[in-house]
């Protein structure tokens, strides 16, 4: 009852409950899930590994974040003179 061509036909609409993983963010994420499984609070080499990619993964994130054109506020605040 539980296999894939079971599977293949339905149609999920509880996705604010849980959201399949897009493929991209599964296949960055295997290293982690399997091998690199390090605790990012930790000292050792796993930890740190684990800790660096956060880091990364939070400067990606915030780099996709990041608005494309200035918004009102911050064009404003560009025409102010800076105190020198």
């Amino acid at each position: 009852m539980c296999d894939q061509e079971y599977k293949a036909g339905v149609v999920y609409l509880d996705n604010a409950a849980t959201t399949r993983m897009a493929e991209e963010a599964e296949a960055a994420m295997q290293p982690y899930l399997v091998e690199k499984f390090g605790n990012a609070s930790t000292a050792y080499g796993y930890g740190e590994e684990a800790q660096a990619a956060i880091a990364h993964a939070r400067e990606v994130i915030a780099a996709c974040l990041l608005y494309t054109s200035p918004s009102p506020r911050d064009r404003q605040k560009s025409r102010m003179p800076s105190s020198a």
